[in-house]
């Protein structure tokens, strides 16, 4: 392959050669042969991402629900005071409340990131 200096120094005239730079950075990728067992390495890394985050947004999830019941309990403790009507209580842990649902469902989608480090597909030869 040749590199030509581009005939103008201008950010367009330099992107007009960005095939060719892309060519000259990835050309020893064609000649590095891939090891075995690479790609799983790569899945597996890819997974305990995916639980690494799914997990934070789980922690996440708990702790503004806790911070909504504890403003709430507040909120029913002023209204006690004021003599004004409390807001309904239920509790955390129901599926049905909105609090609930949240974190049930960030636990099922840590669960599920968890399990897919036991389940590996393998294409049929």
């Amino acid at each position: 392959m040749q590199l030509r200096v581009p005939s103008d120094e201008s950010l367009p005239g330099i992107a007009s050669y960005a095939s060719l730079i892309w060519r000259l950075t990835t050309y020893h990728l064609k000649e590095t042969p891939m090891r075995p067992g690479t790609a799983l390495h790569i899945a597996i890394v890819l997974k305990l991402g995916g639980i690494a985050v799914a997990a934070a947004l789980t922690v996440m999830e708990f702790r503004a629900s806790s911070y909504w019941h504890r403003m709430r309990d507040r909120a029913n403790s002023l209204c006690e005071t004021l003599n004004y009507q409390p807001f309904p209580v239920s509790s955390r842990w129901s599926p049905l409340t909105t609090s609930g649902a949240g974190f049930y469902l960030h636990l099922i989608v840590v669960l599920m990131w968890i399990s897919s480090l036991f389940i590996r597909f393998s294409p049929e030869p």
